[in-house]
């Protein structure tokens, strides 16, 4: 979907239609997080939007670049579920996956420009289920919430 913009020349975009994995997200223009810069993951997290059965279910849509020897999110998210079987204090405060992808490395234009293989990165777009915005008190404890359930995780995992 294309609109003009003041001058009546250029049409800019006001959502796009992705695919990521097997799922079709339509990403709208509300940027809701970003940290571009020259280094690190250029993290940008967007409004996405996917139609179920007439429903559409709100979306946040991360998209980020990390380094490709990284465990991949959603299979930490995935790993920590079940870890976390049984116990609410953890699996009640993940996040849920709506769809996940990865692609485009970094390793091919590294070596074009003869910074050898290093540590490439790879673009991954991980589509999760939006949650409502918290009042300022809840935020606290659940911020708390996550705290004892990522120091749960990691002992389940050290054990």
């Amino acid at each position: 979907m294309l609109d003009s913009n003041d001058e009546g020349r250029t049409r800019e975009p006001k959502e796009w239609q992705v695919e990521i994995g097997t799922e079709s997200v339509t990403l709208g223009l509300q940027t809701l997080y970003s940290t571009l810069a020259m280094t690190g993951r250029g993290t940008v997290v967007v409004e996405g939007f996917a139609g179920h059965a007439g429903q559409s279910k709100q979306l946040a849509v991360k998209i980020y670049w990390p380094e490709a020897h990284r465990p991949k999110e959603n299979m930490l998210i995935e790993l920590a579920r079940r870890v976390g079987q049984g116990d609410s204090d953890i699996t009640n405060h993940l996040p849920t996956v709506f769809a996940s992808d990865e692609s485009c490395s970094t390793s091919r234009i590294r070596r074009t420009v003869g910074l050898g293989t290093g540590k490439p990165r790879v673009l991954h777009v991980i589509a999760f289920a939006s949650i409502t915005e918290l009042p300022n008190q809840d935020f606290v404890r659940a911020r708390l919430v996550f705290v004892v359930s990522a120091v749960k995780t990691r002992s389940s995992l050290n054990a």
